[in-house]
């Protein structure tokens, strides 16, 4: 019923959903909505439900402990920690795809699977952009590994071509030394 309401609302006003999507797409930018979400969608706030613990239980054939996923783990410190790096997956999930196509990659045969996980990355990016209810951290993780692959690719390749426009001005001034 819900997805029939809401594809109904976005075919009745695409100007509004557009307006949402904006509005998520800021939340993500910004890194104070991370530390105020992190503690509820960490699951840190509130405790399970007795009948998840007794399905968990039934589960792991053992008296399960409702109070461990409260309990802060080393993971879960260390994203606490990382919090202000969401900001900077979200935008560069949308960029770095677009600078993966600006600039002129010679990977060779990697060009074209580089250029799918940007494509990948601006679709999933885009997806929780319009279709999440709000701005949810755990959304990012998949993001991470295409962030971090096309940051490599662009960076490798801005670094390769300073390096080759250097070797020419080091060429340059060595043949301007010899010819005097």
């Amino acid at each position: 019923i819900a997805s029939v309401a809401a594809r109904r609302a976005a075919r009745r006003d695409p100007a509004g959903t557009l307006l949402i999507a904006r509005i998520t797409a800021l939340q993500y930018l910004d890194v104070r909505r991370y530390r105020d979400q992190f503690l509820i969608h960490g699951g840190f706030v509130r405790p399970l439900d007795e009948p998840l613990v007794r399905h968990l239980s039934a589960l792991a054939q053992a008296p399960f402990d409702a109070a461990a996923p409260l309990a802060p783990s080393f993971c879960s410190r260390w994203l606490e920690r990382c919090l202000w790096l969401g900001p900077y997956v979200y935008a560069g999930a949308w960029l770095l795809p677009l600078l993966s196509w600006v600039v002129p990659l010679e990977c060779g045969n990697v060009v074209g699977p580089l250029r799918i996980v940007g494509v990948v990355s601006v679709a999933y990016a885009a997806a929780i952009t319009i279709f999440s209810l709000e701005m949810t951290p755990r959304f990012l993780a998949p993001l991470v590994p295409c962030v971090a692959v096309s940051m490599a690719a662009v960076l490798s390749e801005l670094g390769r071509a300073a390096c080759a426009r250097r070797g020419l001005r080091r060429r340059a001034a060595s043949a301007e030394i010899l010819r005097s």
